[in-house]
């Protein structure tokens, strides 16, 4: 029996859709269920039903879930032994946050982390994301954690870790200040900022705004630290957009307003998304998957959890 396969089915059945396990697992849905066939072949039975809620164990289902959990508990207890052994080589896992992507980090995950995984030695910085690249091509990181959304990417390795909603930021002065909503309507005639590094984000948003009829300029801005965007702001008076970890950034600096962009009931409107983004032959790609889906799932029960979306 190959333990990939009982991993797999432990995941199925704990996400109860093959979706969110495939994204879980970070694999193709398609592989996923060609790889619970398989399984479903090797122990001659259905291991899984339809329902409304998902997909649900069937009476082999569940018997054979309660053996797999003691296979694979087994085989966690002899890997965290190995791993606890003195002495042994610790796995080198280098993380890069971007400047905007680092607030959702904290020492408490680090901590967690590194006590989930001891056999791991994880080093941690942030900066830019075109140094992030840089710093990927050189193999000088491992992983970058990032809202990058151009075509730069597409010789990497990419996992979304959460699709975030968007924000305007403005000076109290602006007459938008004053809502307490904002919609893309209320854009009309404006020029919007966005940061270098989401090109293919705001290829999205200005079709998104053209299709609607909302007539907006869109200028691309190097991505620099908090106060020199601010800065910009006011003396342009043009509005920044964003995702909604800047406001969280914004938090403290007087005289500015980040107000949420409210797009109910407009199809297509474009989200930033946090993405992972690594190289395809990546030497410590396991370390990188654990980073990933560590980080996601922490996000999802932490105090940023208010703040995101679709994770």
């Amino acid at each position: 029996m190959d333990l990939t396969l009982l991993t797999y089915y432990r995941v199925i059945c704990e996400e109860g859709s093959i979706s969110r396990a495939a994204e879980r697992l970070f694999i193709s849905k398609q592989a996923l269920s060609r790889a619970l066939k398989r399984l479903e072949g090797e122990l001659g039975t259905i291991l899984f039903k339809r329902a409304a809620s998902g997909l649900v164990p069937t009476e082999m289902g569940i018997r054979f879930c309660r053996h797999a959990a003691v296979i694979l508990n087994s085989w966690d207890q002899a890997m965290s032994d190995m791993r606890a052994v003195p002495g042994r080589a610790r796995v080198p896992l280098r993380v890069g946050f971007a400047y905007m992507s680092y607030h959702l980090w904290s020492d408490t995950m680090r901590a967690a982390f590194e006590e989930s995984h001891p056999h791991i030695a994880l080093e941690v910085s942030h900066k830019v994301s075109k140094l992030l690249l840089e710093e990927l091509d050189e193999k000088q990181l491992d992983v970058a954690i990032s809202c990058m959304q151009t075509d730069k990417l597409h010789k990497y390795d990419k996992r979304l870790i959460c699709a975030l909603p968007l924000h305007a930021t403005m000076p109290l002065s602006d007459p938008l200040a004053q809502h307490e909503r904002i919609t893309p309507f209320d854009l009309e005639g404006r020029t919007v900022l966005y940061p270098q590094s989401g090109a293919g984000f705001i290829r999205e948003f200005s079709k998104f705004m053209k299709d609607h009829g909302i007539a907006v300029e869109v200028e691309l801005f190097p991505t620099g630290n908090i106060l020199t965007i601010l800065t910009t702001v006011r003396e342009s008076g043009h509005i920044w957009l964003s995702n909604n970890v800047f406001s969280m950034a914004v938090t403290g600096f007087e005289g500015f307003v980040t107000t949420p962009l409210d797009y109910e009931g407009l199809a297509g409107m474009p989200h930033s998304e946090i993405s992972a983004i690594y190289n395809k032959d990546a030497l410590c790609k396991a370390a990188v998957q654990s980073f990933i889906y560590f980080f996601k799932d922490s996000l999802k029960f932490s105090g940023f959890n208010q703040y995101l979306s679709g994770c």
